[in-house]
Formats: C-alpha cells, structure tokens, sequence
C-alpha cells in the first residue's frame, strides 16, 4: 500500500516539536531538584556541626561570670563593680543549668562528645570542690581565680578544635566571631582582674609585675577586638558595629592603656566603665554584656 498521500495530523507534529525542549526541561528540573537537595542536606549537616561549635560555649560564659563574682565577692567590691549576674548563687545556677545542658548535648552527639568530653568532665568532676574552697575561704583568691581559669581555657580550646569543622565558609565566619566573642569576654575579665589592685592602691603602680600583668592582658584584648572587628563583615557587619560603639562608650582598653602611661587608676572610674548599667548606654550594651550581646546576634 503506498503511503506517498499520507499527511502527519497537526497535534502529532505539534507533540514532536515540543518533545525535544519538554525532556530537556525535564532533565534540567531533575537536575536542580538533586542539586537542591544535595544543598539542603549540606546545610543540615552544617547546621549540625556549627551546634557543635557555638551552643557549648554558653557553659563557658556562664563560668566566667562566676570567675568574676566570686572574685569579687571575696574583696567586698560587688557594689562597686555590677555584673548582670546579681550574686553568685545566681551565677552558681545559671553555670548549673548551662551544665546540664551540655551533659544531655553530649550523650545525643557522639562528635561533640568527643570534642568537648574531657573538659566537660573535669567541670562536671571538679566544680564542687573548687566552690567548697570558695565557701570556707580555704584556698586562696588567686589560687581559686586560676583553677576556674583552668576550666574555661580548657572549654575555649574545646570549641576551638569545633569551629574548625565547619566547612560552609559563612557559617565558620560566625562561628569563628562566636568563639573569638567568647574568648574576648575572658581577656575583658583578666584585664579587670588586672587593673582592681591598681584601682584599690593609693600609690598607684607599684610593682613590676602589676606593670607586666597589665600589659599581658591588654595585649591578649586588643589583638581579639581587632580580629572581631577584621571578620564582622557580610551578615555579621550590623552586630560588629554595635560592638564597636559599646567598647567606644565604655572603653576598657583605653583606661589600660592611660594607666600604664599615668601609673595610676582611679577605682570610681574603672567600676564605672566596667560596670553593667542595665542594658544599654548610648544604645549599645554594656559592663559584661557587651561581648555576650555580640555572641548572641552572631548565633
């Protein structure tokens, strides 16, 4: 039979002409749906691992600020230099609570676990007894000031090793800023530390060692404040500008420095800038709220 009269309906030619673009589409759509869910699954781990990075780091502020009542509590002065944290059987509860926390992150996540268990631990194994010592006045101040140090080093270290895990480069920027924010809360209090004796001495700096002691621990907060304000930039730049103006209203490095050039220190000065004065001076937090503030609205 010949075929030579035979036309091709219109919605055959019309159902080849589209074939083509139709399966290139579809092979394309199916493309981005993969490539979506690869995405979204690398962001869940991500999400995971930067968990790891910054949530643990709360134990450490929490035992900072216990560090800083405690010390200031056995010289008398915690009505001259206010924390957020009223007394330290509040500071005691808050550490506690951030305690247990950690405890129940640690049995669910094997990785942190083993990135934060020894350090945890030693908290876990040994905070009771340091406190003991602190209740009965049975250890002293610089002793017990240096065996909360050894915890907080520890833990620190701990989240540094964690932060470097996290492979997505925007979510290792905050959770860098957010360990580089915790760090800076310690080097803040060590240079409080610092800087007390000086302020209670009628004759100002008198010793060698007040000199150096000073000198090291301004040292250590400077170059931090520098590396925060370098990486606060992209998403992070509005919280790195907050912090730049509160260390502009209550300047701790620059009363460091005039003490060092001066050898003296005015104790109503210092309690004042390193004071916290409820929340926010000229809009931007203050006393030891300022870096937990910038911690909180990294992460």
């Amino acid at each position: 039979m010949s075929t030579a009269g035979w036309r091709v309906p219109i919605n055959v030619k019309l159902i080849a002409i589209l074939a083509v673009p139709v399966a290139g589409y579809v092979v394309t759509a199916t493309a981005a749906v993969a490539q979506a869910q690869q995405t979204a699954n690398r962001t869940r781990d991500q999400a995971s691992v930067v968990h790891t990075a910054v949530g643990p780091t709360s134990l450490t502020t929490s035992l900072i600020d216990e560090r800083t009542i405690t010390e200031l509590e056995s010289a008398g002065l915690e009505d001259d230099l206010t924390l957020r944290i009223g007394n330290s059987t509040e500071a005691r509860k808050a550490t506690d609570a951030q305690l247990s926390e950690l405890k129940a992150l640690l049995q669910e996540d094997d990785d942190a676990q083993a990135t934060y268990g020894p350090a945890v631990q030693q908290v876990a194994d040994e905070l009771d007894s340091l406190r003991a010592d602190v209740d009965t006045g049975s250890g002293d101040p610089t002793e017990l000031f240096s065996r909360y140090g050894g915890f907080i080093r520890d833990l620190m270290d701990a989240n540094a090793v964690a932060v470097e895990r996290v492979d997505d480069a925007e979510f290792w920027q905050g959770a860098m800023l957010s360990e580089l924010a915790t760090r800076q809360k310690d080097a803040r209090a060590l240079l409080i530390n610092a800087l007390i004796p000086v302020g209670l001495n009628q004759t100002g700096l008198d010793t060698e060692e007040q000199t150096a002691e000073i000198g090291r621990a301004l040292s250590i907060y400077e170059k931090r404040d520098a590396a925060i304000q370098e990486l606060a930039t992209g998403p992070y730049a509005r919280a790195g500008s907050v912090l730049v103006e509160a260390l502009q209203a209550a300047d701790l490095a620059k009363l460091a420095r005039n003490t060092l050039a001066s050898g003296t220190l005015d104790s109503t000065e210092l309690f004042d800038v390193a004071s916290y004065k409820g929340g926010f001076v000229y809009d931007a937090p203050s006393g030891d709220y300022i870096h937990d503030n910038f911690r909180a609205s990294v992460v």
